[in-house]
């Protein structure tokens, strides 16, 4: 039996207009997708292409009474990798590891890691000097960037080490006013970023884009510098003088209660702490050490006698 030419253009209509339809959702769709969520997906896809190399922001310096830095900051390069540029990792990782005293494997781990943006090797390759920086500079590697860093300076030695303390390999404070001011002299680190492909090119027509850092804010103490340099000086002799196990000193402004100056040996060196003891820069001993107060404590007894009227200073004698 034939199909009747009204059955047929039935037909044809009813797929026109499934086509109409389908064609219509689609249109639909590329506008939610372009209009709706253009904005958004293009954030995504660019966050995926972006790559960033920290620039640490400078920690505060630590300043005396008169304004005097007892601690500040110097430049430090750091190598950082950044794998998906690295073309020869055996040989990258071989060249790397002989020059920062790291163990080949450590190093090749690092650099070939998946799914990350910038890698700092570390501990060799965090805070090196400037000619080992050139050193590898002069290597040519390929996805190999050297980054700028920087360290506490501390330019009077162990001059008030317990007072001010020390930061950790991060910047971040560990003991002393490094630590209890830790959050505001810490600062905001700042990168610079730029888009690249899956195999880690500078993508056709994109700019770097550069974030400053916002450096920390800096700690003014009441101690007041020379009366501190006095203070160690006259420790340091005493020890010798008497070849004592231990001493500690406090100078306090009477009127105000403020710290002129604090020591206590044996001291340390806070940019080498390491090479100290736990106990030596783990405590400052004139507010750890518990001692008895002897005739200092007299003044506190005779204050309350007074006050509750035990005492006559006018008739009363004391031997």
């Amino acid at each position: 039996m034939k199909v009747s030419t009204v059955s047929r253009r039935r037909r044809l209509l009813w797929s026109l207009l499934l086509l109409i339809l389908m064609f219509t959702a689609l249109v639909v769709r590329l506008a939610y997708v372009q209009i709706g969520k253009g904005a958004e997906l293009s954030a995504k896809a660019e966050e995926s292409w972006r790559r960033n190399i920290p620039f640490a922001a400078k920690r505060g310096n630590i300043l005396d009474r008169n304004g005097e830095a007892l601690v500040t900051n110097i430049s430090t390069p750091t190598i950082m990798a950044i794998p998906v540029q690295i073309k020869e990792p055996d040989k990258t990782a071989k060249l790397l590891s002989s020059k920062l005293g790291m163990n080949e494997a450590d190093v090749k781990k690092i650099i070939t890691k998946r799914g990350s943006m910038v890698e700092r090797i570390k501990p060799g390759g965090r805070k090196i000097t400037m000619e080992l920086a050139q050193e590898i500079r002069d290597l040519k590697l390929p996805g190999i960037v050297v980054a700028e860093d920087n360290k506490r300076y501390y330019p009077y030695g162990g001059l008030a080490a317990h007072i001010l303390g020390f930061t950790g390999i991060d910047n971040q404070g560990l003991t002393g006013t490094e630590k209890k001011y830790d959050d505001k002299l810490s600062g905001l680190n700042g990168s610079i970023s730029y888009l690249s492909d899956a195999g880690g090119r500078l993508m056709p027509g994109s700019s770097e884009k550069y974030m400053q850092p916002r450096d920390g804010l800096h700690l003014k103490l009441t101690t007041d510098k020379s009366i501190q340099a006095i203070m160690e000086r006259e420790l340091d002799q005493a020890m010798v003088k008497y070849q004592a196990n231990a001493s500690w000193a406090i100078a306090m402004n009477p009127k105000n209660g403020e710290i002129l100056a604090m020591a206590s040996r044996p001291g340390y060196s806070p940019g080498k702490y390491k090479e100290y003891d736990a106990e030596v820069y783990n405590r400052n001993l004139p507010i750890w050490m518990t001692y008895e107060p002897g005739s200092t404590f007299k003044i506190i007894t005779l204050a309350a006698a007074l006050e509750e009227g035990k005492v006559d200073l006018k008739n009363d004698h004391f031997f």
